[in-house]
């Protein structure tokens, strides 16, 4: 997914590993500057589960949001992090519950 805001864009990647013999899921995060091309890694999510097979990201001025759909879209989780990949907040819980809780980078 690409997302274009001013003159930079924000791309997401989803890569699997396997750790302890369990699959698991990494997103990541790269702001690319358009006018020079020169991208950097800003975010990364370590750990997520296998049944997280959607996740979209919204960018507004201050914010990366971060969707994510668990168990064939029946939940939904959102993460929000500032657009330098500092301070991840869970917004909202896979219960639907606002949370605001300050995640570990």
């Amino acid at each position: 997914m690409t997302l274009l805001l001013e003159t930079k864009r924000y791309i997401s990647y989803i890569e699997d590993y396997v750790e302890n013999n369990q699959e698991y899921r990494e997103l990541k995060i790269y702001e690319i500057d358009a006018e020079t091309g020169i991208s950097k890694e800003v975010y990364t999510m370590k750990g997520l589960s296998a049944d997280e097979r959607m996740i979209e990201i919204f960018a507004t001025d201050n914010y990366i949001f971060i969707y994510r759909y668990i168990d064939n879209y029946g939940k939904l989780c959102i993460t929000r992090v500032n657009r330098d990949g500092s301070n991840p907040v869970l917004v909202m819980d896979e219960n639907g519950e606002v949370v605001m809780q300050a995640l570990e980078k």
